[in-house]
Order: structure tokens, then C-alpha cells, then sequence
């Protein structure tokens, strides 16, 4: 049951944060802002994962919540003057109490209407942001967050941001892989599984997805804290529906009820997305009859193209792959 069963797990894992550590003197910015954007995008992930990956729910209005953790972190920032280190936890804890508002009434229903009820939670939300102007900007001038000051040094460029960005994640990663350990994550499942045979066996359903979908708009008021520190200026339009369904579809490429999947969907759909954007104009040159809009449209085309090839070919995503590999590297030479 231990997270690192054998010495050469814990040598990759310290490897890896060696690798995290050393990275941004070898990088540029443009590559360390697409290590900012993924480790945001995990963390952003994993609260996805615990609603449907492991309770069973779904959710639309990720995004949404995480425009609530951006905003609330720099309002927390510039109106009250938090540490910037303590107004993430705080921005989490407002989105989770805000989505407690939405899961009280989301929780007592199930499928097609489930997913409307997170809709409109987008909507709304999105809308109160649009319109409350005084404290948000509105959908004209946004609102601009303060440069973060980690002892006496302003973090600036995308390299010193991830100095700060990826402990972050990394400690937002073991603390949900803990948590699914817990009698939480075991009532999360009995949930996904049969919610009908969770109630008989004394689990309170209702009380579990509210806790789910708390803990799901918490991890995604610190992905929010930490957009806001990465982007600094912040508007209603860089939190799209599209974006929630960007989450789950790291959920369905990396495997649903997995940490790993998280990590490994977002890595390949960041990947995705970066190689998209050079190869899109290249194609429009090659292809003269392709304007630029289609290019835009191939790439929506291509998503929903890689999302229907492991629906059909490997519903449990890369993870069974991992998983399938590490079997086969125990058992060598004698994989059967």
C-alpha cells in the first residue's frame, strides 16, 4: 500500500525533484511557462479526478471555479495585503465554500441533469465576474495581481515562477493521493461504484459529494492562486467552458481513478497543445485552400479525435499502459 514500495522508487522520486530543482537554469521562458501552465493544469485536474475519477460525478464549471481562485488571490493580495503564500490556502478555501453553494443542490441529482446543474454554475459564475465590476474589473480592463516577493526576491520570469509553482503542485499531488487512502476516498469509491449499496452500508452519499465537490472547487482555487501569480493580469475570457472540458478530457486520456493519469494526461495534452500551435500555420501554408480559421477548427478536430480513439481503444488511458509496463519489467524474462 506504500506510495514508494522499493529504494529505486524513492531514487527516482528524489531524481525527479533534483530535475525540478536544476531545470530552470537549462530552460527558457517560453518552455518554463509550459511547465507553469501543466503544473497548474494538474493540480486543476485533480479535482476533477475526485469528483468523477473516484466519486462518480461530473463536473462542468472547473474553469469557473478556477476564475473564482484567481480572483480571489489577488484580491486577497492587493485589497487585504496577504502573504502570497497565505492567500492560495485562503482563495482555496473561498472557492471550496462557494462550491459547497453549487454542490448542495448538484448533489441530490445524477447524470444529464448533473452535468446542466455544473453548467449553470459556470454560467453564473462567469457572469457575477463579468458584472462586478467594482471589485473583479469586468470583461474590460480584467484585474491586474501584484508581482510575488518570495524573501526580498520578485518572482518576474517564467523561471523563477516555477521555483514557486511546482513545490506547490507537487505537495497538492500528495496530499490528494493521501486523501483517496482515507476513508474519504474509500466512500468517494463505494460512491462510484453503487451509490445504492454505499447508503445501505451506512455511507451518507449526499454528505460525500458535497465533500467531493468541496474539495474539487479547493484544488481549483489554488490552480486559480497560482494562474493569477503565472499571469498576472486575469479576465473572465482565460476561463472558458471549453477549459472544463479540456479537464476532463485529461481525466479520459490519462485514466479515470488515478493519480498518474492526472500527470500523464496533462503532460500529453500539453504536449498536444504546444505541437497544435506551431504545426497550425505551417499546415495553412502547405494547404492553400486552408485558411486560418480551419486551422483553428483542426485543432478542436484533432482533440476530439484523440478523445474518440482512447474512449474506444483504451477507456483506462495511459495509466493501464503504465501499469501494463511495470508489470512486464517485474516479471521479465518471464512475462506471461
Amino acid at each position: 500500500m506504500s506510495i514508494f514500495r522499493t529504494k529505486y522508487h524513492w531514487a527516482w522520486f528524489f531524481g525527479f525533484l533534483i530535475f525540478l530543482f536544476l531545470c530552470p537554469f537549462f530552460i527558457s521562458n517560453y518552455v518554463a511557462s509550459i511547465f507553469n501552465a501543466t503544473g497548474i493544469a494538474i493540480i486543476a485536474s485533480l479535482g476533477v479526478q475526485v469528483v468523477l475519477g473516484y466519486c462518480g460525478q461530473i463536473t462542468l464549471g472547473q474553469a469557473a471555479f478556477l476564475g473564482v481562485g484567481a480572483y480571489s488571490w489577488t484580491l486577497l493580495a492587493v485589497k487585504l495585503h496577504f502573504p502570497p503564500l497565505l492567500a492560495i490556502p485562503a482563495a482555496g478555501l473561498i472557492t471550496a465554500v462557494i462550491g459547497v453553494v453549487f454542490a448542495i443542490p448538484s448533489a441530490r441529482i445524477k447524470g444529464f441533469y448533473l452535468a446542466v446543474s455544473t453548467l449553470a454554475a459556470h454560467i453564473i459564475i462567469i457572469h457575477c465576474i463579468t458584472h462586478l465590476t467594482s471589485l473583479t474589473g469586468g470583461a474590460t480592463n480584467g484585474l491586474m495581481g501584484p508581482v510575488v516577493r518570495i524573501g526580498g526576491i520578485s518572482l518576474i520570469s517564467d523561471r523563477q515562477k516555477l521555483y514557486f509553482i511546482m513545490p506547490i503542485v507537487v505537495i497538492m499531488v500528495y496530499l490528494v493521493t493521501n486523501l483517496i487512502r482515507t476513508r474519504f476516498g474509500r466512500a468517494f469509491i463505494a460512491i462510484r461504484d453503487n451509490d445504492l449499496a454505499a447508503e445501505v452500508m451506512g455511507i451518507n452519499v449526499f454528505l460525500y459529494k458535497v465533500i467531493a465537490f468541496a474539495i474539487c472547487s479547493f484544488c481549483a482555487g489554488v490552480a486559480g492562486s497560482l494562474w493569477a501569480i503565472s499571469s498576472r493580469l486575469i479576465h473572465p475570457e482565460q476561463f472558458t467552458l471549453m477549459d472544463s472540458i479540456w479537464y476532463i478530457a485529461i481525466i479520459i486520456i490519462g485514466g479515470m481513478g488515478s493519480i498518474m493519469g492526472i500527470i500523464f494526461g496533462t503532460v500529453s495534452m500539453q504536449l498536444l497543445r504546444e505541437f497544435i500551435i506551431i504545426f497550425a500555420p505551417f499546415l495553412s501554408k502547405w494547404v492553400p485552400s486552408m485558411s486560418e480559421a480551419l486551422s483553428a477548427a483542426f485543432t478542436a478536430f484533432l482533440f476530439g479525435f484523440i478523445i474518440a480513439i482512447f474512449l474506444i481503444f483504451e477507456p483506462r488511458g495511459l495509466n493501464h499502459r503504465w501499469v501494463i509496463l511495470k508489470i512486464k519489467y517485474r516479471l521479465w524474462p518471464f512475462p506471461h
